[in-house]
C-alpha cells in the first residue's frame, strides 16, 4: 500500500499452477486468480459529523455475488451452491456513514463466460456492447453483524447473424441483434460473536452459467426477420455454514438448489423438438435438485492448519426435457456422491 495526500493506492496478484485445463493432457498451467489495484478515499466529510470512505478497485477479482464465501475447505468453495467466477471489473465500494456502503460494478468475460451456440464464448458480451452490471447495499450495525443485498443484470447477444429465406427459397444470412437480458438478486446474511460465526446466502439466478450456477437459456421464438427470442431458465440456490472453536474449529454446510425452469416455453419444429437450449460445460438441462452437506474438522498449530472435510451430495435428475417449462420430470431419480 502506499498513499499520496489523501488517496491509499493498493494492489494484489494472485496466481496458481493448474493442471489440467487444456484436458486430458494435464498440461500445467499458470491460472491468473486475481489481479487489480485499489484507489481509496476515506474521511470524505458528508452532511454534519458523518464521514464517506469510497474505494475504487479495477482489475480481475471476485464476481460481486461470488465474494461472499462459505467456512468450507474444499477448492469448489461451495460451488454450485455458491456462484464461483472471478472477472474483470471495475468495482465501486462507498461507505456512506457508519451503517451502510453501497457498492456497484461493471463487468466483463474472460474465464467464466456464458453459453450459447457457439458454446462457452466471451463473443456474447462482446456482441451486446454492454458489460455486466452490479448494484448493491450492505448494512453493518456493528462488527458482528452484516446484510447484504444485491442484484445482478447481463444483457448478452447469442448471435450476430441469422438466415432467411429468400425469393428463390434459398437460406441467406442476415445482420440480427438478438438479445437477452437476466437479473439475479441475492441476500447475505453474516453473524459472528467469538468463536462462533454464520453465513448464509441465497441466490435466485436467472440463467447464471457464467457464474458456474446450475441455468442457462433457450429458444422461445424464431422470427421471419432471422432473429430468435430467448428464454433464461430460473434456479434457486442456497448455502448455509456454521464455525465454532478456534484452535480445534467445527465447520458444518449445507446447501440446496432448486430448478425452476424456464421463465417461457421452448421453441419447438414441426416434430416437437426443442430449437435452443444452452448450458454451461458444469450446468445439467436434467437436473431439479441438488442437495449437500458437509461438515468439517480443522486443526490449528500456529501458523499450520489441518482440516478433514466430508461431502454427501445427492442429485435429482430427470429424462424427457419439456418444451413448456424447459424441466425433465419424468423418471426422477436420486444419485448420492461421497467425498473426502
Amino acid at each position: 500500500d502506499y498513499r499520496w495526500k489523501k488517496t491509499n493506492f493498493g494492489g494484489k496478484v494472485e496466481a496458481d499452477i493448474y493442471a489440467g485445463l487444456t484436458g486430458s493432457t494435464g498440461t500445467a498451467q499458470l491460472r491468473l486468480r486475481q489481479a487489480y489495484i485499489t484507489l481509496t478515499w476515506d474521511s470524505l466529510r458528508m452532511r454534519g459529523d458523518a464521514l464517506a470512505r469510497i474505494n475504487l478497485q479495477l482489475g480481475q477479482a471476485w464476481h460481486p455475488l461470488a465474494a461472499d464465501l462459505p467456512d468450507v475447505i474444499s477448492l469448489n468453495t461451495g460451488a454450485p451452491f455458491n456462484p464461483f467466477s472471478r472477472t474483470p471489473q471495475i468495482k465501486m465500494d462507498a461507505q456512506l456513514g457508519k451503517y451502510f456502503t453501497l457498492t456497484a460494478s461493471a463487468l466483463w468475460q474472460m474465464q467464466y463466460t456464458s453459453a450459447g451456440p457457439e458454446g462457452a464464448s466471451a463473443n456474447y458480451i462482446k456482441y451486446a456492447y454492454t458489460p455486466e452490471c452490479y448494484l448493491g447495499l450492505s448494512y453493518h450495525p456493528n462488527t458482528n453483524v452484516l446484510l447484504r443485498a444485491g442484484v445482478d443484470l447481463l444483457s448478452i447477444a447469442p448471435r450476430h447473424t441469422g438466415t432467411v429465406l429468400n425469393a428463390q427459397g434459398q437460406e441467406v444470412k442476415v445482420k440480427v441483434s438478438d438479445s437477452i437480458t437476466t437479473f439475479s438478486p441475492f441476500l447475505y446474511l453474516q453473524y459472528k460473536h467469538k468463536d462462533f460465526s454464520l453465513k448464509a446466502k441465497t441466490v435466485f439466478a436467472e440463467a447464471g452459467e457464467h457464474m458456474n450456477l446450475n441455468g442457462g437459456y433457450g429458444v422461445k421464438r424464431i422470427n421471419e426477420d432471422g432473429s430468435w427470442e430467448y428464454t433464461p431458465t430460473r434456479n434457486s440456490s442456497s448455502w448455509i455454514s456454521m464455525t465454532y472453536g478456534k484452535q480445534v474449529k467445527g465447520i458444518l454446510f449445507a446447501g440446496y438448489v432448486r430448478n425452476f425452469g424456464t421463465k417461457d416455453a421452448l421453441a419447438t419444429d414441426a416434430a416437437g423438438s426443442i430449437q435452443g437450449f444452452y448450458y454451461s460445460k458444469n450446468s445439467f438441462t436434467s437436473l431439479n435438485r441438488l442437495w449437500r452437506i458437509s461438515p468439517t474438522v480443522l486443526f490449528t498449530w500456529g501458523k499450520f492448519q489441518l482440516g478433514v472435510e466430508y461431502e454427501i451430495t445427492s442429485a435429482q435428475y430427470g429424462k424427457g426435457l419439456k418444451a413448456e417449462n424447459g424441466l425433465a420430470e419424468t423418471d426422477l431419480h436420486w444419485v448420492t456422491n461421497h467425498k473426502v
